[in-house]
């Protein structure tokens, strides 16, 4: 099983609304949108049809130009294939925001087993940054993603990386969309793969910006983790030693081995 990157549609930028490009989809793709913007308590009012994953505010100072609080918002939905032009979500009072929108598919025989989010609050101007999203459970092959609304559109984001006990990610991409509408807003997002290990309970992401003031960068960041779920095992026949779990090419005339084939177990001939 393997989650594979589809991509992204355009960045969309706005006040009280953005009009945010899908990506190309084919049905049964998981797309994923993400909104920030200044400032709370004016949050996107949520997309008929999608399932909002995760809201986060965060941000340090007072509300003004590269200064205050952001919102952090994500929602999902699996695509019906008819997706075409923009979604439109409207900010009401809204002072400054950015929309993208991305899409995920999964193996043709597996299905969506679950779409997480788990936020974190900068509530200080950082340069280096590390942030330990507890809970996080990640799993083999999941696929992972951290967006961030930040507070201000005078900075880069281009260092970053995944950690977690045990595990090993690759396919670590980042993009970004600023605007100077309204008091200046950034929208990052980074996203990996889980490609080796089991599991772990947290995860640790780092990011360090090109640069800092008093109140900024800071802003409100969302954990989004995608996973889905094979078919069961229904193929060939599996033969095994109960005991010590050793696979056999052959089975003997006589033997105290178990046969496994399609979820009928025989006993010992």
């Amino acid at each position: 099983m393997a989650l594979s990157f589809v991509g992204y549609g355009a960045a969309a930028v706005g006040t009280g609304s953005v009009a945010v490009p899908y990506p190309t989809v084919t049905a049964g793709n998981m797309m994923v949108l993400f909104v920030e913007n200044k400032y709370p308590n004016n949050p996107p009012t949520d997309p008929a049809g999608w399932n909002l994953v995760k809201q986060q505010t965060g941000g340090a100072g007072s509300a003004g130009v590269d200064t205050g609080n952001t919102y952090m918002t994500v929602y999902a939905k699996i695509a019906d294939g008819t997706e075409t032009g923009n979604l439109t979500v409207t900010i009401p009072s809204g002072n400054s925001a950015v929309g993208r929108m991305c899409a995920w598919a999964k193996e043709p025989d597996s299905s969506w087993s679950t779409v997480y989010g788990i936020g974190y609050a900068q509530d200080s101007a950082f340069t280096g940054l590390a942030i330990p999203f507890s809970g996080a459970n990640l799993r083999l092959n999941d696929a992972l993603m951290v967006a961030g609304g930040i507070n201000t559109n005078d900075y880069t984001y281009a260092v970053f990386d995944f950690a977690a006990s045990g595990l090993t990610f690759s396919a670590k991409s980042s993009v970004s969309s600023a605007t100077s509408a309204g008091d200046d807003s950034q929208l990052i997002i980074y996203r990996g793969k889980v490609a080796s290990g089991e599991t772990a309970a947290t995860l640790n992401f780092s990011v360090t910006a090109s640069g800092s003031a008093a109140s900024a960068p800071a802003g409100a960041f969302v954990l989004v983790v995608l996973r889905e779920i094979g078919p069961s095992v229904r193929s060939m026949p599996i033969k095994r030693k109960i005991k010590n779990i050793v696979c056999l090419p052959k089975r003997p005339p006589k033997t105290d081995y178990y046969e496994i084939f399609e979820g009928r177990i025989k006993p010992p001939s």
